[in-house]
């Protein structure tokens, strides 16, 4: 064998070898994210008709581990102790539910809700006696206060907010429950009973301020000496703690990459009701019909402050309803939208103060909290 022979089959034997090492490469890489080419962590990739058109039902309901948030456009009624009881007052709350639903159709799910508000009040701010010149309407804020008055410094030396409180709330809420996935309707609907406990935590306020102004003698000379201004504040906070047991159910169907679902809980139990009532009296002395940034005679000075509490036990029974649709968005990520209504049928304690002469002990009121939602949801 000549050696240009040999040297050509050693070139071909290096080629073939370099050659079966760069291929092998291609499907080695030591230095790839741990979770980079795991499917179950990626959470962007796109959707596949298939995932739709060729698996069944019960296959295309998830399991694992979910976290769903919702931010919530919610409605609460006012009391019945308003002249508008009626009346539905919107602010914005939060909602998460996360959990996990096992291979076997059972499961656990858990929900967390949190809204401050609504805050609706009447208010309006109240010049005081040394900011208003003799003869003047009481309507003029001194002139030597910036156009920014509501930022200076002496705002709130000068001028009294004074206060009319409509409905005034805050809200918590604490769910686990135990879930069951059925065996899938003929026309795709899945039905996921739950049975578990509730705890909610529900808190009104009512505010009520008077302010006054008089001339008086306090010299007892017979001739008046004294401008007298007072501000009277009434706060009375109510707390409604309930602890609740629950039973209900979730219905799913698919459409394409729609998921329609609609969700029932019907729940009753104890309410632990406390309610805890503030007066204050502030009382400032001025000489007669005070001039412009006079000082007082007297500073503000608080009398006859007062403090009370009570506590009472209830019942109560009420219902959660929820109807919304997600759109699949990409393999794991949901967008979603739709309508809640949470209804506490009797049970619930809601203030008044003594100011507006409301009736403090009506502790077993409905309240109705209807509204919108709009979140997303993520399932492994």
């Amino acid at each position: 064998m000549s050696v240009l022979t040999r040297s050509f089959r050693w070139l071909v034997l290096a080629a073939a070898t370099l050659s079966g090492g760069w291929a092998s490469a291609q499907h080695y890489h030591p230095f790839a994210e741990p979770l980079g080419f795991d499917p179950d962590w990626q959470w962007f990739a796109p959707v596949q008709l298939q995932d739709f058109e060729e698996i069944t039902t019960r296959q295309r309901a998830r399991t694992g581990w979910y976290f769903t948030y919702d931010r919530m456009f919610q409605g609460v009624t006012r009391s019945d102790t308003e002249p508008q009881s009626g009346k539905v007052d919107f602010t914005w709350a939060n909602r998460y539910d996360f959990g996990l639903m096992g291979t076997k159709e059972t499961g656990w799910n858990f929900n967390y809700t949190s809204m401050n508000g609504p805050n609706e009040v009447d208010s309006f701010y109240q010049n005081r006696a040394n900011v208003v010149n003799t003869g003047d309407t009481g309507s003029v804020l001194n002139p030597l206060f910036p156009r920014d008055f509501r930022n200076h410094p002496q705002f709130r030396e000068r001028v009294y907010v004074v206060a009319n409180s409509l409905n005034i709330a805050t809200f918590k809420n604490f769910e686990v429950n135990k879930t069951w996935r059925m065996e899938p309707y003929r026309y795709g609907g899945i039905l996921e009973p739950l049975v578990g406990m509730r705890y909610a935590n529900f808190e009104d306020v009512a505010v009520n301020d008077l302010y006054s102004r008089a001339n008086l003698d306090l010299t007892g000379d017979g001739t008046l000496d004294t401008t007298r201004e007072t501000l009277l504040s009434d706060e009375v906070r109510t707390e409604n703690q309930m602890l609740l047991g629950q039973v209900g159910f979730r219905y799913l169907h698919y459409s394409n990459r729609w998921t329609l679902s609609t969700d029932f809980r019907g729940f009753a139990g104890h309410n632990f009701q406390t309610q805890h009532s503030t007066f204050k009296n502030d009382v400032t002395d001025y000489a007669l019909n005070p001039a412009l940034n006079a000082a007082p005679l007297r500073g503000t000075d608080r009398f006859l402050t007062s403090y009370s509490g009570r506590k009472n036990d209830e019942t109560v029974v009420g219902m959660d309803v929820r109807a919304e649709a997600a759109y699949t968005l990409t393999k794991y990520i949901d967008v979603r939208g739709g309508f809640n209504l949470l209804y506490f049928g009797r049970g619930i304690w809601r203030g008044a103060t003594s100011l507006e002469g409301g009736n403090q002990f009506s502790n077993n009121q409905a309240v109705v909290m209807p509204g919108f939602t709009f979140g997303f949801n993520l399932n492994r």
